[in-house]
């Protein structure tokens, strides 16, 4: 019995660059006033285009997976680990917003969310010392040591552009989350703004377009990407 593609490759396995190019469309095409965002709490709506423009951003560029500069406090550096990288960066000249990408929809109720992401970052005894969490945490400015909440965060675009990260964050989910945070959202501490990732299609334009997105970014030939042919020829089985 063959396996549905539609079902085997789910959008939480190519969240990040799938999100990254959908937006660099809206953005191309004038769409992210199209894109709704809405408060955890009193879900009031505001257009990603008037999120951005809230810092400084108007002509925005993206990138996928960016790992954050060392945290500075009183002249101390904290080094975060490898798994405390942002999703999707959304920047222009020197500042930038995060986005967090969390597409799965399982082990996600309010209660279940606040457990695994949640929980204050701590700080290792790494000489030099590192922080260890995961970025929603770290984003929503819950660490151990509750002065590092204060701290600005930055992080640099090939190692040559160093950009402010916003206090403001962004949050995208799937509608069922969504909706079933209508009575009790996670208890967010920090200014985050939820998107829902159901809205991109209308948003980007339409289904063939947003499946033409997905097809340009999935491709094909994938035994000769995975290197299981010669690049100069093909196999065929006997």
């Amino acid at each position: 019995m063959k396996s549905n593609p539609h079902t085997a490759l789910r959008p939480e396995h190519i969240g990040e660059p799938l999100v990254v190019e959908l937006l660099r469309h809206m953005a191309k095409e004038g769409r992210l006033n199209e894109l709704p965002s809405y408060s955890p709490t009193d879900r009031s709506p505001m257009s990603l285009f008037d999120v951005l423009c809230n810092s400084r951003i108007k002509k925005p560029l993206f990138c996928a997976n960016v790992s954050l500069d060392p945290l500075i406090y009183n002249g101390e550096s904290y080094t975060f680990d490898g798994l405390s990288r942002i999703d999707c960066l959304i920047y222009e000249s020197n500042n930038g917003i995060a986005m967090e990408i969390k597409l799965g929809i399982t082990r996600m109720t309010p209660a279940e969310f606040g457990k695994r992401f949640l929980k204050s970052s701590e700080c290792s005894a790494h000489v030099p010392p590192r922080i260890k969490g995961n970025m929603i945490s770290v984003l929503d400015g819950r660490f151990s040591r509750e002065e590092f909440a204060h701290c600005p965060l930055t992080t640099q675009i090939n190692r040559c552009q160093k950009i402010s990260v916003a206090a403001d964050w962004l949050l995208l989910v799937r509608k069922s989350v969504w909706e079933r945070w209508a009575k009790q959202p996670p208890q967010f501490r920090k200014h985050c703004r939820v998107l829902v990732f159901e809205d991109f299609v209308t948003a980007v334009g339409g289904t063939q377009i947003f499946d033409d997105i997905v097809q340009q970014l999935v491709g094909g030939e994938f035994a000769l990407a995975w290197n299981l042919v010669p690049a100069h020829g093909s196999c065929h089985g006997e």
